[in-house]
């Protein structure tokens, strides 16, 4: 274990870039979202305007992040705001003018949706241009499987939701909360005993 960042400061939701080089966090003092470069221990800010409410979550390519966001003059209009992360072009995704909360962006394997949880009204989903919304399940912390074709999440248990079916089945009780799949590819060694190949290798190779 080491430290990444050498400076004092409070941060929080702390997520890895797809390739594990890159830190994205929400700064709260100072209402922005970083990216922290890991291998040189610097850090700097890529979004910094309004009252950035945190939760960024990296595209499968790393290309973008989407985070929630809250308007300075407005406190109950939210909104799901995404970032290009080489550009710093930011969009709207999908911004509601109520007392609500936008929370928990996930992204399909394949990019091209994105599942959230909107305040107490459940888990939705959109295409990644701001089209196609669809509310999925009353529920919290979506988590997509690796193959896209079902969500996990949290009501009064652990839950799967099948996206063909649209059927949920319950795996735990009440009490059991922060599921997540497993996938081997997100290992930093994979569970194989004769190979001991880690991805930082694989990727350094190429």
């Amino acid at each position: 274990m080491r430290k990444v960042l050498k400076d004092v400061a409070y941060r929080e939701f702390p997520t890895w870039s797809p390739d594990g080089k890159k830190l994205a966090y929400h700064r709260a003092l100072s209402e922005a979202i970083y990216i922290a470069d890991i291998d040189e221990r610097t850090a700097a800010h890529v979004v910094s305007s309004g009252r950035i409410a945190g939760f960024p979550a990296w595209s499968p390519d790393g290309s973008e992040i989407v985070f929630t966001y809250r308007f300075p003059h407005n406190i109950g209009r939210t909104a799901l705001r995404i970032i290009n992360v080489n550009t710093h072009e930011e969009t709207t995704l999908f911004e509601v003018d109520e007392p609500a909360t936008l929370i928990h962006a996930a992204w399909s394997p394949d990019g091209s949706k994105i599942a959230f949880l909107w305040s107490q009204k459940g888990v939705y989903v959109l295409d990644r241009d701001g089209s196609g919304l669809k509310k999925l399940v009353t529920g919290s912390s979506p988590a997509w499987s690796p193959l896209g074709n079902k969500m996990l999440y949290i009501s009064d248990g652990i839950f799967t939701f099948d996206l063909g079916s649209r059927k949920s089945k319950q795996l735990t009780g009440d009490g059991n909360y922060d599921a997540d799949w497993f996938d081997p590819a997100a290992l930093s060694v994979q569970p194989d005993a004769n190979l001991l190949t880690t991805t930082w290798g694989q990727l350094k190779q190429k």
